[in-house]
């Protein structure tokens, strides 16, 4: 891959909070725009416990059952947002808060205007696994970080300085079947006593640009693919700061191509980490299947196979 910056990859949330066909939205103190409730991961958070404590945080409402549903990247901020929809256990939200001029259920028909449209209409749609580039032009970014630097400043001032974003280490994997065979593309893993185990392309992801075409560079340059994937699931260790993103897709591999990767059967292979239970969670019909979110403290009091950190594609 060509020399890049390597800066880190920032992760925040939104949540689509409905209550029977009505859309919570929040009118924010720095932009003074409509969006939906949402902000940074904090450290050691899980995120759907983040989206859950950002609609809360701004604008009183309990959220429940958060499921997650895209993927959006802020172009130009090296920032992720995760989206996720949610029901409102009631129905009267806070005037205002801290962080809002105002907080309202609308009718999903009589929406005011969003500046940021694009994942309001993917939640209201039920697109489950999008993921999308969010472009601005030069002027907004310029106009938008200018509104942001004098937030910090005013909550610094007043005592209420804003938490950093937690270091994280991101990465995102890929789960490619032959569509004619069943087999999955494997690239190296570890050597053991009993030969060598076998993992499925991953890497660590930065800012630089979305995971997902980070990855899509490694399945093409190192693996002769370039697939058409779906967001699958996502795999969080949230005390030890690791977060993987899943993808997958179902391809006709060329035999002509020059690859360092290798296609195998999988109930035949011995793999590593985390692969077994992404194995497990991904069925063949995963384009239409939800998200699955699985937490690594969860599976570990389970007695689930335990990830562990020895198999990732260097850059």
């Amino acid at each position: 891959m060509a020399n890049k910056s390597f800066a880190p990859l920032w992760l925040g949330v939104w949540c689509a909070v409905l209550y029977r066909n009505q859309l919570l939205l929040s009118r924010r103190s720095d932009l003074n725009q409509w969006a939906l409730p949402g902000g940074r991961l904090d450290q050691g958070e899980r995120i759907s416990e983040a989206a859950i404590r950002e609609v809360m945080e701004e604008t009183g409402i309990q959220a429940r059952q958060p499921l997650p549903v895209g993927l959006y990247y802020l172009s130009g901020w090296r920032r992720l947002n995760i989206l996720f929809t949610a029901r409102a256990r009631t129905y009267t939200p806070r005037q205002k808060t801290d962080e809002t001029r105002a907080n309202q259920f609308f009718p999903v028909d009589a929406l005011p205007s969003i500046p940021l449209a694009q994942p309001v209409s993917d939640a209201l749609a039920q697109r489950v696994s999008s993921f999308r580039v969010l472009s601005f032009s030069r002027a907004t970014n310029w106009r938008l970080k200018g509104q942001f630097a004098r937030r910090y400043a005013a909550n610094w001032l007043r005592g209420k300085p804003e938490p950093r974003f937690p270091a994280l280490t991101i990465r995102a994997s890929a789960l490619i079947f032959d569509q004619v065979t069943g087999n999955v593309l494997t690239m190296r893993g570890a050597a053991t006593r009993m030969g060598e185990i076998r993992a499925l392309p991953r890497l660590i992801v930065y800012g630089e640009s979305a995971p997902w075409l980070q990855l899509g560079e490694l399945l093409h340059e190192r693996c002769g693919i370039s697939p058409d994937m779906t967001w699958v699931g996502l795999w969080q260790d949230a005390p030890n700061h690791r977060i993987e993103f899943v993808f997958a897709a179902a391809v006709t591999p060329n035999p002509q191509a020059h690859t360092q990767a290798e296609w195998l059967p999988p109930r035949m292979t011995a793999f590593a980490d985390i692969d077994a239970v992404i194995l497990a969670k991904v069925k063949p019909t995963f384009v239409n299947d939800p998200v699955w979110l699985i937490y690594h403290e969860d599976a570990r009091q389970a007695g689930d196979v335990v990830p562990r950190y020895n198999s990732t594609i260097k850059r």
